[in-house]
């Protein structure tokens, strides 16, 4: 995550995916961040996933995480608020794209200032769809996301299906015509069909929805 072009921010967050909720160790591989990051190094970052762990419980998260589980709750309710139209972008997206997921994740970074960003995974269960959102404003002590969080949510979203069609094809295409795919990837899709709506559920500062493929 960090090398000699600096520290990628959307590199934190893709790392704590794939660390287990419960007490933040190592829960799968790296392989899917390799393949983007070929500058990376698993055995540093198991190192780093044993010190996230050991800081964790040096420092008892819990308590911490227990102590302001107000301050999450109103977090999550004052985007379920606000934004109460983004359940409904899953059904739009699998229909645009034409492949359905097996769930799809909102995370509400508390940390990150205005940028937002994009993950997946594929495993046995399907594929699964991350949109990250950074902090745009706080008042009320309470952290505010894009008045507009249901169009960054359907780009970030898009990446999920655009960056893996396109990266299937890279080796066949010229460099200019790469350039230009690589280019669309990086600025995402914006579907604009009606989608149904899906359950939504929430817990530790994140809230997803889940449909059946």
């Amino acid at each position: 995550m960090i090398h000699e072009q600096g520290l990628a921010y959307d590199a934190i967050p893709e790392f704590a995916l794939h660390l287990s909720p419960r007490n933040f160790s190592k829960a799968m591989n790296w392989s899917d961040m390799i393949v983007y990051r070929p500058y990376l190094n698993a055995s540093k970052l198991d190192e780093f996933a044993s010190a996230v762990a050991e800081f964790a419980n040096k420092t008892d998260f819990w308590r911490f995480y227990n102590e302001h589980r107000g301050f999450y709750e109103n977090t999550l309710k004052s985007f379920a608020r606000e934004h109460g139209d983004v359940v409904n972008l899953t059904r739009m997206e699998e229909e645009f794209f034409g492949e359905n997921a097996s769930a799809w994740f909102i995370d509400l970074q508390l940390v990150f200032a205005r940028d937002d960003f994009a993950y997946y995974f594929d495993n046995e269960s399907g594929k699964y769809v991350y949109g990250i959102l950074g902090v745009t404003s706080v008042y009320n002590r309470t952290p505010h996301y894009n008045v507009e969080a249901s169009d960054f949510l359907a780009h970030e979203f898009a990446h999920s299906f655009v960056n893996p069609a396109v990266d299937s094809i890279t080796t066949s295409l010229s460099p200019t015509r790469l350039s230009t795919l690589l280019f669309r990837r990086n600025s995402g899709l914006w579907p604009t069909r009606t989608p149904r709506s899906c359950s939504t559920r929430r817990s530790l500062g994140r809230s997803w929805c889940t449909t059946s493929t």
